[in-house]
């Protein structure tokens, strides 16, 4: 796992979050780089469809597809205008910046759906 890669990637979301959360607020304030590296070591994501229930703005989800995984979704409330609008600005400076020529983050995909409707896998 590349912890330099993902502590960029908390990097941009906090310089294109500018502070917006949405007035939602959750887990994300306590995972850091380092629980996300050491998460994706213990669930070997390499090739694997990842899945981020509770997915905020996607910071999770972007790791997880700048490291390996084969397709990344993610669910958050559909009421959180505001982490969809930091997850579009994200996706586009990943791609931008991080991932090799040919590697879309068209795979990943965040979805306005209360979790209690969500389809299991």
């Amino acid at each position: 796992m590349n912890l330099d890669k993902i502590k960029r990637i908390f990097s941009m979301v906090r310089l294109l979050a500018d502070n917006a959360h949405g007035g939602i607020t959750g887990v994300h304030g306590s995972v850091n780089p380092r629980a996300v590296a050491a998460i994706f070591r213990a669930m070997d994501i390499f090739g694997s469809n990842f899945v981020d229930a509770g997915a905020g703005n996607g910071v999770v989800m972007a790791c997880a597809i700048a490291n390996g995984a084969g397709k990344a979704t993610g669910y958050e409330l559909p009421e959180n205008d505001a982490h969809r609008f930091i997850f579009a600005a994200l996706m586009s400076r990943l791609e931008q910046t991080m991932l090799p020529p040919g590697y879309s983050v068209g795979r990943v995909l965040w979805k306005p759906q209360d979790i209690n409707e969500v389809p299991l896998y």
